[in-house]
């Protein structure tokens, strides 16, 4: 596998899977609304691919520095557009496979504005994740990936940076009075 293809199979892989788990919330949900297996199997897979999709492309975009690294407004603006179409594929996906009418409540202008205000909320989820997943799999290829690698050295410098602020606030505080017991008032 050429070396750059390997790196950004291995990048896309948190958004990608991220995308599929939202799949599988909207199945887990399907389910216990009680509705068939099959609608059930459509559901998730129509959701989730879209979604999978996504994922992966916002983190060719942030591996090519279009999107900034954990940035929350380029995130809403990327979600906004990218979790409306995937609903779109979805309801007109779901609609085609179970041979009903895709449900566009509002008309079609007013779900993709809803979906839109969804979408950019989406995207605070989506980094919640990624922030809690994607660096323990950066920190794991970093030795042979050059983009994770650049990821841990910039996250890493970040730490050093904020503890280093909250050092110098620490020493800028003035000394507190002798220490008290605890539960004793003072007389």
């Amino acid at each position: 596998m050429p070396a750059r293809l390997r790196t950004n199979t291995e990048l896309v892989l948190p958004g990608t899977l991220i995308g599929l788990l939202c799949g599988a919330i909207v199945g887990g949900l399907a389910a216990y609304g009680g509705l068939p297996a099959g609608t059930i199997a459509i559901t998730t897979a129509a959701l989730g691919v879209p979604l999978a999709a996504a994922g992966a492309g916002y983190e060719l975009l942030v591996a090519a520095g279009r999107l900034r690294l954990g940035g929350i407004a380029p995130a809403a603006l990327y979600w906004l557009a990218a979790f409306t179409a995937a609903r779109l594929v979805d309801q007109g996906l779901v609609a085609l496979l179970t041979g009903t009418a895709p449900e566009y409540r509002g008309g079609i202008a007013g779900f993709v504005v809803w979906q839109a205000i969804v979408g950019s909320l989406f995207s605070i989820g989506y980094l919640w994740i990624r922030e809690h997943i994607s660096p323990l799999w950066w920190v794991r290829i970093a030795g042979h990936n050059p983009v994770a690698r650049r990821y841990v050295e910039q996250y890493t410098r970040q730490a050093v940076m904020a503890r280093e602020r909250k050092e110098r606030q620490r020493a800028r505080r003035p000394m507190a009075g002798p220490a008290r017991e605890p539960g004793r008032a003072k007389r």
